[in-house]
């Protein structure tokens, strides 16, 4: 994939935005008035949304990296 230096701080704030989404899930995961089994799949959409953040900042690394050199 070709880049830009553009595209590295729009992928870092796409990290950010899955990070964010994480934290709300989080949030739902913990709520006790929530049925056990939705507070389950919070728990797990928690969990991929964090590992989407790294791949995303993974991601912007190497596009950083890509136009230093």
């Amino acid at each position: 994939m070709n880049a830009s230096s553009g595209d590295a701080v729009a992928i870092r704030r796409l990290a950010r935005a899955y990070q964010t989404v994480a934290q709300a899930w989080r949030v739902l995961a913990v709520d006790l008035a929530v049925p056990l089994w939705a507070r389950h799949a919070a728990s797990v959409a928690a969990e991929e949304f964090d590992r989407r953040a790294g791949v995303e900042d993974f991601r912007a690394e190497q596009t950083s990296t890509q136009h230093e050199e």
